[in-house]
């Protein structure tokens, strides 16, 4: 196998592991939004920051 071969295999495996994070970062976003969306002119009553965790 060759440098370059080599080499873009790993980009490949690091766009793929970034569209994945990217991926779990939007569905985070869009959940905490639908969570806290307005209900009736307000806020959430806690006022609890959102919960966005990235494991």
């Amino acid at each position: 196998m060759t440098q370059a071969h080599h080499l873009s295999k790993g980009t490949i495996a690091l766009a793929m592991k970034g569209r994945i994070i990217a991926l779990r970062l939007l569905y985070h976003v869009r959940e905490a939004a639908w969570y806290n969306r307005p209900s009736k002119g307000g806020c959430r009553a806690s006022g609890e920051p959102l919960g966005i965790t990235l494991v």
